[in-house]
């Protein structure tokens, strides 16, 4: 009966309660060896064993239920099951067992201990101490436990999010101020302007004629009057002219100034996005750290009782096997043992906080409350209102759509639009290449890309020209300029309508809204150009991670780079620069791979891990290829600059002439 409750127990609780017997019976032996406690010289062992068994209870459900429920407390953090309480009622066991031999024998024995009872004490001895080797792994895995959380909680908060935050929140503060500074300036170099307007009066109604010699007095007196007149009205002219310069010039360094300001709130938006990121993933981590901290120090505590318990247990067990005369003293020595339990301390460290953001940050970038807090209640804000506030990105949503439902087809390039040396803008068919018109002219010849957004418009890049026009994608109307742009080159366009360009010669990534009217440096350094973190040098191709962040063919130094898309931090180089010869067009793959041009005649495809490990996609008949476009099934076309052709490539690296052009360099894809 007892080895079938033994079968239904966890192996710790087992082995326990087959020691208890296994000791009952050794202590039995070693009292009938001393002469005690059997007046016939032997004892009936399996029933004093089946006395001690209900002595202490076999283990019932309850019992199981405890183990069960420690048990299941523990495996989701992935530590090992603990031992319960068994060590520790082991030791009372053995305690009392000892206990009561001693007070039976008097603690004198004139017997040698039997060879079966140093043999059970020697099992028993083992049993413990195998539960004790138990304690370290299990201390090991909850103090793992415990690094692997902190871990998660210490990589929310990237290297000075909340410095950063805080800094960047500082430097728009300081940058409204000062555009406050600049408005009033412009207020009142302007008012003076417009003072000296209105009070200025018509030009003289005299005539000077055309000499003064030869005329009579009367004439000489008008003739001076007049002068008088003419001079006198032309310094009012002159103030005027001379205010309205100050009034002008006043006026565009406030513009400018906000514009730069404009540049600094994205950048502060930007921070305040990636803090409110690491907030939540801080927050969420935490709770989860907080919860689980309690059954880990109540583990710790159990551990430390049972190794206690075990060694004083161990420490009983050799009463039995001392001289007699030694047995009273070590039986005090096992009482008063003081048991090491350092090692078994688990250190619970302290997670990185992203300072005090985040006791406040329960909202994030353009939530009603948080503008109202950073804008609104400003000192600045009546006179340097922010531009639209623009909202944290949010992950992208996993459908929760089910079945055999097909995905939906790629779509289907209907035409494609190129430009080419003599300025011209062309739109052909892509089933009938030959099916081509003219939308558009005058572009110049150079690094002219294009691109196509969302109202079925083309941007055309003006290098020449320094501009950016709109072209109606179908040739219906004219082209019109939306903004001026130093040696504009690469293009892109955001999902909401933001045009972003590569300023090959200022080496700097302009990001303007739709209409034009707000442009800021977003990536590259204007005061220098360089092959640092921040720097660009002649950036070229340009194209959009799905995540925003601006991906660069930074031509000058040979490499691309992948720069935040909020504007503030330090730019990734996700291809090297011996990784191509000398890079040109660009775009990015569904999977995150970067497809570039090289001018080694090649079309490279490279890893979006970063590693720099490019493969060639295709090389044939490519002759310094510009500016590419990859369709949505995957073909890339792309502008063959010296090829004098338009290229179509696949997958698989076979590319076909699709139409015939003379130096092209951009190319854009019009889907249906």
């Amino acid at each position: 009966d007892f080895f079938s409750h033994c079968r239904t127990m966890p192996a710790s609780m087992a082995l326990g309660s087959l020691s208890r017997v296994l000791l009952a019976a050794a202590v039995a032996l070693r009292s009938t060896a001393a002469g005690h406690g059997c007046s016939s010289g032997a004892c009936d062992h399996s029933l004093l064993a089946t006395r001690v068994t209900h002595q202490m209870g076999a283990p019932g459900e309850g019992q199981l239920e405890s183990h069960r429920r420690h048990r299941k407390a523990v495996e989701p953090f992935g530590g090992a099951p603990h031992a319960g309480s068994s060590i520790e009622e082991m030791e009372a066991f053995v305690q009392e067992q000892v206990t009561g031999f001693l007070k039976s024998t008097g603690g004198v024995s004139t017997e040698a201990v039997p060879e079966n009872t140093s043999a059970i004490l020697n099992l028993t001895r083992r049993t413990i101490d195998g539960m004790l080797e138990d304690l370290p792994v299990q201390h090991k895995a909850d103090q793992s436990i415990i690094d692997a959380m902190l871990d998660l909680m210490s990589g929310c908060v990237g290297a000075g999010t909340a410095k950063q935050t805080n800094a960047s929140r500082t430097d728009h503060s300081k940058c409204r101020k000062e555009e406050v500074e600049r408005s009033d300036e412009r207020d009142v170099d302007c008012a003076k302007h417009k003072a000296l307007r209105d009070a200025m009066l018509p030009p003289p109604q005299c005539s000077l004629g055309t000499s003064a010699s030869g005329e009579s007095d009367d004439e000489k007196d008008e003739y001076r009057i007049c002068l008088h007149k003419m001079y006198n009205w032309t310094l009012t002219v002159h103030a005027l002219q001379k205010a309205y310069e100050e009034c002008d010039a006043a006026a565009n360094r406030h513009t400018h100034h906000r514009q730069t300001c404009s540049s600094k709130q994205e950048v502060f938006e930007g921070a305040a996005c990636d803090l409110a990121s690491a907030c939540s993933c801080y927050r969420s981590h935490s709770r989860a750290y907080l919860e689980q901290i309690p059954k880990l120090q109540l583990a710790e505590v159990s551990r430390k009782t049972e190794l206690r318990a075990g060694k004083r247990a161990i420490c009983f067990l050799g009463v039995l096997e001392v001289a007699d005369e030694l047995m009273n003293e070590t039986y005090s020595k096992c009482l008063s043992m003081e048991t090491s339990v350092a090692h078994l301390e688990l250190v619970y460290g302290n997670a990185s906080n992203p300072e005090d953001d985040c006791a406040v940050m329960s909202d994030k970038p353009c939530d009603g409350g948080w503008i109202s807090r950073e804008y609104e209640v400003q000192t600045w804000y009546a006179k340097a209102p922010t531009q639209d506030c623009r909202p944290c990105a949010e992950p992208p949503v996993e459908s929760s759509t089910t079945g055999t439902t097909s995905p939906a087809a790629p779509r289907e390039v209907v035409a494609f639009l190129y430009t080419q040396r003599s300025g011209d803008l062309v739109r052909c068919s892509a089933k009938d290449s030959a099916d081509c018109s003219i939308i558009g002219r005058g572009f110049g010849s150079t690094h002219t890309e294009i691109a196509i957004d969302a109202n079925s418009n083309c941007l055309v890049t003006d290098y020449a020209g320094s501009k950016l026009w709109r072209c109606p994608v179908d040739g219906s109307g004219e082209c019109v300029s939306v903004v001026d742009v130093p040696r504009p080159g690469g293009l892109a366009i955001a999902p909401n309508g933001d045009f972003v360009i590569a300023q090959h010669l200022n080496h700097v990534i302009w990001r303007c809204s739709a209409s034009g009217s707000d442009c800021r440096v977003v990536a590259g350094d204007l005061a220098s150009h360089g092959s640092g973190r921040r720097q660009l040098s002649h950036p070229q191709g340009l194209a959009l991670a799905a995540n925003g962040d601006y991906i660069i063919v930074d031509a000058g130094n040979w490499r691309v780079q992948r720069c935040p898309v909020h504007g503030a931090g330090d730019c990734t180089t996700v291809v090297p620069r011996d990784a191509l010869v000398w890079p040109y067009g660009i775009d990015v793959a569904p999977n995150g791979d970067y497809i570039v041009t090289d001018n080694e005649e090649s079309l490279q495809r490279c890893p979006a891990s970063g590693s720099g490990e490019c493969v060639t996609m295709a090389n044939q008949g490519l002759k310094n290829p510009g500016f590419i476009e990859m369709a949505p099934n995957g073909d890339v076309w792309i502008a063959g600059l010296d090829s004098n052709a338009i290229h179509r490539c696949s997958a698989d690296g076979g590319c076909v002439e699709v139409k015939s052009a003379t130096k092209p360099t951009g190319v854009a894809l019009v889907l249906g």
